[in-house]
């Protein structure tokens, strides 16, 4: 009788440690998703919100912080769904080890991939520019019709031109003909 007892009173326990770790799992998951649908805010002269279209537009002196990415330009829409970028106009687009310019650029916040029109950049050492660039990711890149330098002036003293530049994570800069 005591042993079918202890053992009644061991299951129960056991039951409700597993309901209560299955609980406790449950709200960890929830609380990690509302950590990570953080919303992009979006600064400029004149903002306006399309709930419908789920967009925002800005103009003017336009900014956006969004995690550990900056960008500015003269004119943006964002998808607040999908955080897809569209910024015309005097563009940086500052990341923890690049800093990009460009005339316009198409970017995912989230997916931090996006393309770059008339790009110059500076990735460690390097100084890059080109026609048109790939972000394939938040340090690797793909650009056509590049050129590198190690020099800081605009134009630069000298440069290496290239059909294709790629830059990696590790920082290393690789030219195609």
């Amino acid at each position: 009788m005591i042993k079918l007892l202890f053992q009644h009173s061991l299951r129960t326990y056991m039951n409700n440690k597993i309901y209560f770790f299955l609980i406790a799992l449950l709200f960890s998951n929830i609380a990690y998703a509302q950590e990570t649908a953080r919303p992009i805010e979006v600064n400029g002269d004149q903002v306006e919100y399309f709930p419908k279209e789920k967009k925002i537009t800005g103009t003017g002196h336009v900014s956006v912080d969004y995690e550990d990415v900056k960008l500015t330009c003269d004119r943006i829409t964002v998808n607040t769904e999908t955080k897809d970028t569209v910024a015309e106009g005097n563009v940086i687009l500052k990341g923890p080890t690049v800093e990009i310019t460009g005339e316009k650029v198409t970017y995912n916040f989230e997916t931090k991939k996006g393309e770059v029109l008339k790009i110059r950049a500076k990735s460690g050492d390097w100084y890059i520019g080109g026609e048109k660039a790939k972000i394939l990711s938040e340090d690797s890149y793909v650009i056509k019709n590049a050129y590198i330098t190690s020099c800081d002036r605009q134009p630069p003293h000298y440069t290496i031109t290239s059909m294709s530049v790629t830059i990696t994570p590790d920082n290393r800069v690789v030219a195609d003909t």
